[in-house]
C-alpha cells in the first residue's frame, strides 16, 4: 500500500465528509441515519475501514488491482 512504511498518515478534509456508519450500528436506517452524526459516532477503526475502502475504490477505478482489508493493527501498535 501507499503509505504502508510510513510512520505518519496526515489527511486534511476539504470538504464536509460523510462517513457510513457500520452495517451492525445502522441497522434498517435508511437515508441520512445512516451516516454518522456526531464526533462520537467516529471511531478509529471506522474511518481507518472507510479511508481504506475509497482509496481501494479509487485504485479500482483507475484499473488497478484491488487490494483488500487486512487485520490492521491497533491504534497506538
Amino acid at each position: 500500500m501507499l503509505w504502508q512504511n510510513a510512520p505518519l498518515l496526515r489527511a486534511r478534509f476539504l470538504t464536509p465528509l460523510r462517513i457510513l456508519r457500520n452495517t451492525a450500528e445502522r441497522g434498517a436506517s435508511k437515508g441520512e441515519a445512516r451516516f454518522c452524526r456526531e464526533i462520537e459516532d467516529v471511531s478509529y477503526a471506522l474511518l481507518r475501514d472507510r479511508l481504506f475502502d475509497a482509496l481501494a475504490d479509487l485504485a479500482r477505478r483507475r484499473g488497478l488491482p484491488r487490494h483488500r482489508r487486512e487485520k490492521m493493527p491497533r491504534r497506538g501498535t
